[in-house]
């Protein structure tokens, strides 16, 4: 498909993303770890893009936060739970509102579909 092709400069300036350092792991309200809430194996072999910061797997249901990062809706949801910062920056995130990330949304189901 369409994704399997876009260099990977082009995918982050397609869907704002940027080099990301790992974050820890976060764990949804129910406790267990978002890859293993999903099956786990997600995104493996993924671009970077679409990887969550938080889970460092491939987001099913992406976010973007007041940081401007995009991030798993149960991962961020979970962090915000108990931290007032960005899991990518370290800065205060005074903003905790989340809007759905549809056009990357729409880039990872195109990229599962193709085989990716």
């Amino acid at each position: 498909g369409e994704v399997e092709t876009l260099p990977a400069r082009q995918l982050r300036r397609e869907v704002g993303a940027r080099e990301l350092p790992a974050a820890p792991a976060a764990q949804t309200a129910s406790g267990r770890s978002p890859s293993r809430a999903r099956g786990g194996g997600l995104g493996e072999a993924c671009p970077e893009e679409m990887r969550c910061p938080i889970s460092r797997v491939m987001m099913l249901d992406p976010y973007i936060a007041a940081d401007g990062f995009s991030y798993e809706r149960d991962a961020i949801e979970a962090w915000l739970a108990t931290h007032s910062t960005s899991p990518s920056t370290g800065l205060p995130m005074r903003d905790k509102s989340l809007l759905p990330n549809r056009s990357l949304q729409r880039l990872i189901q195109s990229y599962r579909q193709s085989g990716g």
